[in-house]
């Protein structure tokens, strides 16, 4: 099996821990901002929230993985190679992540309701931290979150050579996700509101953005 990095070293091994704890601090950020969150993260707490008003009670990121597991099975269907299985590894440490900054460390240090001002701050910083946190998943060489190696195998199997465009197409399916579970909970739109169509947008081309950062910073450590 070829592994997915040209180099194994302590160096792009800690920014690939550093983008899983960045995208997991995102994700809880988003989540206590309340103005809207990244369009998968519709999904996640979309889901959680119909599945508690059937007293069913689960964390952000334990919904976070119920996602993941679906979308590792839709990987291995699609671009049919075992190598994606190691997205497993990712996908824990990311639930753990989300949970550890959600339920520990920032009920502690900001404790609910937040007032406009910090919401706001909240979700702009959840905005680059998290794509951030994703490019620096991907730049690492090492077994990406599930949803960049959706990404990637989409621009493989199907030749897209846009990365933002694959991009899209993976945000405004979680959202429509996120608008399904809405319906069966019949509560609104639940954590859908325009910034997540605005997210849905812009989380592209911030991701491209990084990426293309540390490419010219030559701090790369795989084949895009």
């Amino acid at each position: 099996m070829k592994p997915t990095w040209h180099r194994l070293s302590i160096r792009f091994l800690s920014l690939y821990f550093i983008g899983i704890l960045a995208l997991g601090l995102g994700v809880a950020l988003f989540s206590r901002a309340n103005l809207g969150v990244a369009p998968w993260d519709t999904a996640v707490i979309n889901l959680r929230s119909l599945l508690q008003s059937q007293d069913i009670s689960i964390t952000l990121g334990q919904s976070s993985l119920i996602h993941t597991t679906f979308l590792l099975i839709l990987v291995l269907l699609i671009g049919k190679r075992w190598q994606a299985l190691l997205a497993i590894f990712p996908m824990l440490l990311i639930s753990l992540s989300i949970d550890l900054w959600d339920v520990v460390i920032l009920p502690i240090l900001f404790p609910s309701p937040l007032p406009l001002w910090l919401s706001i701050t909240f979700f702009l910083s959840a905005l680059v931290i998290m794509t951030w946190g994703l490019a620096t998943i991907i730049i690492s060489g090492f077994p990406p979150n599930v949803y960049d190696d959706l990404q990637l195998t989409l621009i493989r199997v199907f030749k897209i050579k846009s990365f933002t465009l694959a991009r899209w197409m993976i945000e405004f399916s979680g959202l429509l996700l996120g608008f399904i579970y809405a319906m069966l909970e019949g509560n609104g739109l639940g954590s859908i509101t325009i910034l997540s169509f605005l997210l849905a947008v812009a989380f592209g081309s911030f991701i491209t953005f990084f990426v293309k950062l540390y490419q010219r910073l030559e701090v790369i450590n795989r084949t895009l």
